[in-house]
């Protein structure tokens, strides 16, 4: 019996010395999960970081590119202020107002005596600048500069370019909304100006 009690004894010995082996090895595994998870935690704070800054980054540069081409525009209108067969006396640049709820935003605004014009500026000319032009700014426009309401109102788009795949219902939207175009020449040295559709826009084709 002793030496069958010395047996068992040695096996739960050696049994004890095994989890305690094994509770160090997943004392060491938790420890180094642990450190991984931190790493992680640390990276994961830093591509945060990283993206917050790319963003705002990117939306300066935008906003930047965005005023450049609303300048660029805005010189060449000055220079030649002529819309339509109309000459303007003045052209002023990034005109905003705001009542209540409603804000709308004038890229460029084109007054004389009996006409305005509005000129919306965009880098890349899509199909849906030209259908907010006439829903959204047009209307706005309309209620938030009552002091106009007796002149002539003409709208134009003024872009770099069109996407290829833009350009037919670019045109057929200007077409059908009486618009002009605003598109620098091949070289980019002058200023051409599309306004065979251009016409002064009823008040009732704001809301069409």
């Amino acid at each position: 019996m002793g030496v069958d009690l010395e047996k068992m004894l040695a096996k739960v010995i050696e049994s004890i010395e095994r989890t305690e082996k094994n509770i160090k090895k997943l004392q060491k595994s938790q420890a180094k999960t642990d450190e991984q998870m931190a790493r992680t935690d640390a990276n994961l704070d830093k591509v945060g970081r990283e993206i917050k800054e790319l963003s705002a980054m990117y939306g300066g540069v935008s906003e930047h590119l965005g005023d450049e081409a609303e300048l660029d525009f805005f010189g060449a209108l000055q220079d030649n202020p002529v819309l339509a067969n109309v000459r303007f006396d003045d052209v002023d640049f990034d005109l905003t107002r705001k009542k209540g709820k409603d804000k709308v935003q004038l890229d460029l605004f084109l007054t004389n005596g009996d006409n305005v014009a509005i000129v919306e500026v965009k880098r890349h000319l899509q199909s849906k600048h030209v259908e907010r032009l006439h829903s959204h700014t047009i209307p706005l426009f309309r209620r938030l500069f009552p002091e106009y309401k007796d002149k002539n109102l003409y709208a134009a788009l003024a872009t770099y370019a069109i996407p290829k795949k833009a350009r037919k219902h670019v045109d057929k939207r200007i077409e059908q909304f009486g618009y002009g175009l605003l598109i620098p020449d091949r070289d980019g040295t002058q200023l051409v100006v599309d306004d065979h559709a251009m016409r002064v826009i009823p008040v009732q084709a704001d809301y069409a």
